[in-house]
């Protein structure tokens, strides 16, 4: 055969390009380090402060979910304790319960006739509560867990290989273990750690909510309150739930009042709050709990050690009426504060910061007032563990009247009819008959 041709030179180098002058170096300062509109330029400025993080840019939000079902105005709405779900109400008589992860509808509240003006979640997550201007409040609860299904037994023997044997064939001999195989056999196996279910997903899971009760119309204004918020809040420990909007009968100006109710006691209210000439738009109680003046050096007011709220410990909430806030606490149920003249025209919200130190609140003239306590003004937050309310077991029948009773701790005589007494019939002994002869004595047997 031929030889094979001989390879091919390698190819020349390019050439080298052509040498660029140095630039100087520009020496770098603390606002040019992360580069123009970095996330870390704003986190390293003591003075700059950035929401959220990311590659958004600075103050700058967007949406990342829509609610969508509800046709009208939303007047207010609520986040769960688990932050899972969301309840709103609207002008349209319905609220309705979203879940946060999926933006879909768990659950359709209905049985208002009239706009819902308020809306609140418990924060232990057992209640939800609308206020519309039907002069009702309803209580709604997740419905309780569907019982499981009983499995029947399989009415087929075990097969022969999970039995371990088989007709006409001995065991084979277990293999000799070793001390750490016989140790490891017998250890149990690790416990699975059991998943924590969110609220959304136990409502949707249970099939929304039920109706556990309707506050009676008597205790709260119609329509023709002027006013279009009635926005109702929780205490921070679940005890007591806050309604705007109350009036008081047989009382001259309109009576106006707020109405707070014991968890689980929905037929009268535990207490009443006067709340001057006009009317409350809304309750907001403080976030944090405080010491009660016996147990606070700081405070300066008188402590009663009975109250109708009995609470070991203090709860800030601001009622909001028309044109003023009322600052009232629950040592002694009196006003502590008064806020007035703040804006020219009708309050419509209030929001308390986190540490309880501030209070935000909104009118519709456009504006917005912040108003800010001293250290220690309040008194010494409560450091002790803290002990939630129990939630009343639901009976089938909860009738307004035993409930009353009961909050009074009085005992309910209740008045059974009696079946009209009998006497037993009084037996007159017969005087006894003279002896005769005697029957016959067919006549004696058949006594006998």
């Amino acid at each position: 055969p031929p030889p094979p041709p001989p390879p091919r030179p390698p190819p020349p180098p390019p050439p080298p390009p052509p040498a660029t002058p140095a630039t100087p170096a520009t020496p770098a300062t603390p606002a040019s380090t992360g580069g123009p509109g970095s996330t870390k330029k704003a986190a390293s400025s003591s003075n700059s402060f950035s929401f959220g993080g990311g590659d958004t840019a600075e103050g700058k939000w967007k949406a990342v979910g829509m609610l969508r079902g509800q046709t009208d105005d939303v007047q207010d709405l609520a986040w769960s304790p688990d932050s899972t779900a969301v309840v709103t109400g609207s002008i349209e008589n319905v609220a309705f319960l979203w879940d946060a992860e999926s933006n879909r509808a768990l659950s359709r509240l209905d049985g208002h006739h009239h706009y819902i003006q308020g809306v609140c979640w418990d924060p232990l997550g057992d209640y939800i509560i609308t206020q519309s201007g039907d002069r009702s409040c309803r209580v709604y609860a997740p419905k309780p867990p569907k019982a499981p299904k009983r499995k029947r037994k399989s009415a087929e023997a075990a097969p022969a290989a999970e039995q371990g044997t088989m007709e006409g064939q001995a065991s084979a001999p277990a293999p000799a273990q070793t001390p750490a195989q016989a140790a490891s056999s017998v250890s149990p196996p690790p416990a699975k750690k059991k998943k924590e279910i969110s609220l959304a997903g136990r409502i949707a899971k249970q099939g929304g909510v039920s109706i556990k009760g309707v506050l009676q119309k008597k205790f709260f204004h119609d329509e023709t309150l002027p006013s279009f918020f009635r926005r109702l809040s929780f205490s921070p420990d679940g005890t007591f739930v806050a309604c705007p909007a109350g009036r008081r009968e047989n009382v001259e100006g309109g009576g106006h009042c707020v109405h707070i109710f014991k968890r689980g006691h929905w037929a009268k209210p535990a207490v009443t709050i006067p709340a001057l000439s006009k009317a409350v738009v809304a309750v907001k109680f403080c976030p944090v709990l405080f010491q009660h003046p016996r147990e606070d050096p700081n405070a300066n007011a008188i402590w009663k050690p009975k109250t109708k709220f009995d609470l070991p410990y203090r709860v800030y909430f601001a009622v909001v009426t028309v044109d003023s806030v009322i600052l009232y606490e629950t040592g002694s149920a009196k006003a502590v504060a008064l806020i007035s003249g703040l804006h020219c025209a009708s309050l419509t919200d209030l929001a308390w910061s986190p540490d309880g130190r501030r209070m935000a609140i909104s009118s519709h003239d456009g504006y917005c007032s912040l108003v800010r306590f001293a250290d220690g003004e309040l008194g010494t937050p409560w450091e002790k563990p803290l002990t939630p309310a129990p939630t009343p077991t639901p009976t089938p029948t909860m009738a307004p009247a035993p409930l009353e009773k009961e909050e009074k701790g009085e005992k309910e005589e209740v008045q059974v009819a009696k079946p009209p007494q009998t006497l037993p019939r009084r037996v007159v002994p017969q005087p006894l008959e003279k002896k005769s002869e005697g029957p016959p004595v067919e006549k004696v047997q058949a006594a006998v």
